[in-house]
């Protein structure tokens, strides 16, 4: 049994997904010393306990950590890497969670990885210990996961499979890369995009669709200018638009969000701006919100939050960063932070980064309510 209190080891860059109300996975990611190919399980107990003249994104929710997937060895397909990408689907009606984890880095070996992981899932808080049961998917040549490499009493792996297929096929596929971005339609759930990257010829600014019903991918060719090879941004989708948010160009790190009609394909360029230059930054989409913590200018690292509302168009900071008297508590800036909304259950976790000094374990768990609430943010001019 592990011990209840164990948490994952400093670290930045990998993927954190709620799978789950209540329930979020952290997937690999890397250190200053060593790159991770674990998986942990976060688990936020309720209710919330509110202490209404704190303003601090300390954790008031309890949670616990619990290690999934002990240390890699030959019969995980899953190699330590960092800088991958990864986006969950439910089936709440059969109770199967479907994830899918592409790309990443391992620049201890000299990697980058092209891989793209179909995970699927069952979660349960009745299951036995024994999570994995026979299954005709499971065989070598698609290198499953072994019984003794998933230790879960709340999960049944039903699927772990790479769809792509080597030696990479590039014309149809998207190519190695890291630092990327990945979305999915979230409305009718059917296509997943990636754009950018970078790996060791350069960065890149590639589109690319998949469909989930054929399992194929398409490369997207916009009508427009192309927007400028860039790696260590931000993408989501939002009414049949694509957001591209910042990023880390060859000279400069960019402050433009462009914005992409997938119904005409046209780009628009000059949509608006960041609040700032940013890159490296953690964000997620939560209803009309891109909610973003975190990142670099290029100069310094940062710890504020920026809330950008799609529907009117304008930036917030947030104030619970701030201490009553309005100076800046006492907490590092990040780069490649983690981050991930439960939207049934008001909460946005985040997890790690690293600061100039350090990589993080620090977990912090926000209430959206809060964080939405009109008096706890600030009116953004572009800085």
């Amino acid at each position: 049994m592990l011990d209840k209190y164990e948490i994952p080891d400093s670290r930045s860059s990998g993927s954190l997904i709620n799978i789950s109300p209540n329930n979020f996975l952290l997937i690999g990611g890397g250190s200053r010393e060593k790159a991770f190919g674990d998986i942990w399980q976060l688990s936020v107990s309720y209710p919330l306990t509110k202490n209404s003249g704190e303003k601090t994104i300390q954790a008031t929710k309890i949670f616990s950590w619990k290690k999934l997937l002990m240390d890699n060895n030959n019969d995980i397909p899953f190699d330590p890497r960092f800088g991958h990408c990864g986006l969950t689907i439910r089936n709440n009606i059969e109770g199967l969670v479907q994830l899918y984890i592409h790309g990443g880095q391992n620049h201890f070996k000299s990697s980058f990885f092209s891989d793209f992981f179909s995970i699927k899932i069952k979660f349960s808080e009745n299951l036995n210990n024994e999570t994995l049961k026979n299954n005709e998917s499971f065989n070598k040549n698609d290198n499953q996961l072994s019984k003794k490499s998933f230790n879960s009493s709340n999960f049944q792996l039903i699927e772990f499979r790479n769809i792509i297929k080597y030696p990479t096929d590039i014309k149809n596929t998207p190519c190695e890369r890291n630092s990327h971005s990945m979305c999915i339609d979230n409305i009718n759930k059917k296509i997943l995009y990636i754009f950018g990257g970078g790996n060791s010829i350069g960065l890149l600014n590639d589109l690319w669709e998949y469909n989930f019903d054929n399992e194929k991918f398409n490369l997207i060719t916009l009508e427009e200018n192309k927007i400028p090879s860039r790696e260590m941004h931000g993408m989501i989708y939002y009414k049949d638009n694509l957001y591209i948010l910042g990023g880390r160009l060859y000279d400069s790190i960019d402050d433009k969000i462009y914005k992409i009609n997938l119904t005409t394909l046209k780009l628009d360029s000059d949509f608006t701006k960041l609040p700032r230059a940013l890159c490296s930054f953690a964000y997620s989409p939560y209803k009309n919100y891109i909610i973003i913590y975190g990142g670099s200018d290029g100069v310094s690292f940062l710890n504020s939050i920026y809330i950008y509302n799609l529907n009117n168009n304008k930036w917030a900071k947030s104030k619970l960063n701030f201490d009553i008297s309005g100076q800046l508590i006492k907490i590092d800036g990040k780069i490649g932070s983690h981050m991930s909304v439960d939207e049934e259950n008001d909460t946005l976790v985040i997890f790690g980064g690293s600061s100039i000094h350090e990589d993080s374990n620090e977990t912090y768990v926000l209430s959206l309510s809060d964080l939405l609430n009109e008096n706890n943010l600030i009116k953004v001019s572009y800085e």
